[in-house]
C-alpha cells in the first residue's frame, strides 16, 4: 500500500472513532443542555473547566514524544510505557493538591464540588492511557476504534439513563469518568502488534525522556489554560447563563476538532518517520489536507450547525447561534496549530512550543479581560480565535522555522 494509501485507511479508522465521540458530545450535549437550560449547563462546564485545569499537568507534555518513541524503538516498549506512566503521575500530584485548596478558597456548593470530583476520575485516567500512543505509533488504529467506541457508548448510555431518570447534576460527570476509565482498561486488555519493518533502537532513559518532555509539559498546560479560561471567566464575570450559552457553541465547534485531531493521528507517525530529505515536503502536503479539511468543517459548520443551532439545543440556546457563527474561523488556526506541534515534535523543540503556547494562553488572558465585559461572549469568541492564531502561526517568525510562513499561508488560502 503506498503513502497515501495508508493515511487514507488510517484516517478512516481513526476519523470513525472520532466521529463517534463527536456525535457522542454532540448528542450528549445537546440532550444534557436542552435538559438542564443554559444556567444549570453553565454551571456544569465550569466545574469540569476546574476540573481540566487543575488537571493540565497529567499529560506531562509526553504525547507526541511517546508516538515517536513507540515509532523508534518499538522493540522494546515496556520501558516507554512504564516512563510515560511515571511521568503522568507527577503531573497528577498537581491535580490533587490542588482541589483541595480550590475547595478551601473557593468554598464552591456541593453540586460544584461533586461534579470537579467527578471530572477529576475523568483526568486520572489518563495515566493509563499511554497505551494509546503505542497503537497509534503502530497505525493500528483499528484496536483505537474499536476500543474508544464501546467506551464511548458505555459513557453516552450513562449519561441518557441519567437524563431520563433525572438524576442529580453531579452524576452527568459521572459518565465522563466511566467513558475515560473504560477506554483506558479496554487498551490494555488489547494486544498490540508490532510490525517487523519498525526499527529498534534502544529506549531513551527517563531522566532524559523527563528534561525533553518539561517544556511541552509546559506547553499542554498553556493549551488547557486557553482552550478552558474562556468558560471560567465568563461565568465569574458574567454569570452561569451566559456560560451555558457560550459552552453550547463550543461543543459543535469541538465535534469538528475531533476531525481534525483524527487526522492529525495519522500523520503524526509518519512525519516523524519521514526522511530528512522529503521532511518540508511532507509537511507542506500534510498542511494541505489539513487546511483543506478545516475549511470543509467551517463551511459544513456555518451552513448546517449555525441554522441548526437554536432548533435543536432550544430556543434559550438561541444568542449561542451567532456565538457559533464568530467561532468557526478559530477551526483553520486549529489544523495549523496541530502541523506546527508535528514539527516541533519532529525537530525536539520543545521550549518554542512552551513560548508560543504560553503567548496563546497571555493572549487569551487579556483579551477575554478586556472584551468580556465590553461584549459578553463574543469576545470571548474573538480571544479564543486570537490565541490559536498566535499558537498555530506563531511558528512562523521563528528563524529556524520560518519557512513554515509561506507553507502555512499557502495552506490557509487552499494551495
Amino acid at each position: 500500500m503506498d503513502h497515501l494509501g495508508k493515511i487514507s485507511t488510517g484516517f478512516s479508522l481513526e476519523g470513525s472513532r472520532r466521529i463517534v465521540r463527536a456525535l457522542r458530545g454532540l448528542v450528549v450535549g445537546v440532550l444534557l443542555a436542552r435538559h438542564l437550560g443554559p444556567e444549570q449547563y453553565g454551571t456544569y462546564s465550569y466545574a469540569l473547566s476546574i476540573g481540566m485545569l487543575l488537571g493540565a499537568f497529567i499529560p506531562f507534555g509526553l504525547d507526541g514524544i511517546l508516538t515517536r518513541e513507540f515509532t523508534q524503538s518499538s522493540r522494546s516498549p515496556r520501558p516507554i510505557l512504564i516512563s510515560g506512566m511515571l511521568g503522568r503521575m507527577f503531573g497528577a500530584g498537581v491535580l490533587i493538591v490542588g482541589v483541595p485548596i480550590y475547595l478551601a478558597i473557593g468554598k464552591p456548593n456541593p453540586t460544584i464540588t461533586l461534579i470537579l470530583l467527578m471530572g477529576c476520575l475523568d483526568r486520572l485516567a489518563l495515566i493509563p492511557r499511554v497505551r494509546e500512543f503505542q497503537f497509534q505509533a503502530y497505525g493500528q488504529f483499528g484496536v483505537l476504534a474499536r476500543c474508544d467506541i464501546a467506551a464511548t457508548l458505555l459513557g453516552a448510555g450513562f449519561v441518557i439513563i441519567g437524563i431520563v431518570q433525572d438524576w442529580p447534576l453531579w452524576t452527568f460527570a459521572l459518565g465522563l469518568a466511566i467513558d475515560a476509565i473504560t477506554y483506558a482498561a479496554l487498551l490494555w486488555l488489547a494486544r498490540p502488534r508490532i510490525p517487523e519493518d519498525i526499527p529498534s533502537t534502544p529506549p531513551p532513559k527517563f531522566k532524559s525522556l523527563m528534561s525533553e518532555a518539561f517544556p511541552y509539559l509546559l506547553a499542554t498546560a498553556s493549551a488547557v489554560a486557553y482552550m478552558q479560561m474562556d468558560v471560567v471567566l465568563i461565568r465569574n464575570l458574567q454569570g452561569d447563563y451566559e456560560a451555558g450559552i457560550f459552552q453550547g457553541a463550543i461543543r459543535v465547534v469541538l465535534a469538528a476538532f475531533m476531525m481534525l485531531v483524527a487526522l492529525y493521528s495519522v500523520l503524526l507517525p509518519r512525519i516523524q518517520a519521514c526522511p530528512e530529505e522529503d521532511f518540508k515536503t511532507g509537511v507542506q502536503s500534510s498542511s494541505r489536507m489539513m487546511s483543506r479539511l478545516a475549511l470543509v468543517l467551517l463551511i459544513l459548520t456555518l451552513t448546517i450547525g449555525v441554522p441548526l443551532f437554536p432548533l435543536v439545543l432550544g430556543k434559550e440556546f438561541t444568542e449561542g447561534r451567532l456565538v457559533l457563527a464568530c467561532l468557526t474561523p478559530v477551526l483553520c488556526f486549529m489544523g495549523i496549530k496541530l502541523i506546527a506541534d508535528a514539527i516541533i515534535i519532529r525537530k525536539k523543540a520543545g521550549w518554542l512550543m512552551c513560548a508560543l503556547n504560553g503567548s496563546a494562553a497571555v493572549v487569551n488572558l487579556i483579551l477575554n479581560l478586556a472584551l468580556i465585559p465590553v461584549m459578553g461572549i463574543y469576545g470571548a469568541a474573538i480571544a479564543l480565535i486570537g490565541a490559536y492564531a498566535v499558537a498555530g502561526l506563531g511558528i512562523g517568525f521563528s528563524k529556524r522555522f520560518s519557512w513554515t510562513r509561506a507553507v502555512f499561508l499557502r495552506s490557509l488560502l487552499g494551495r
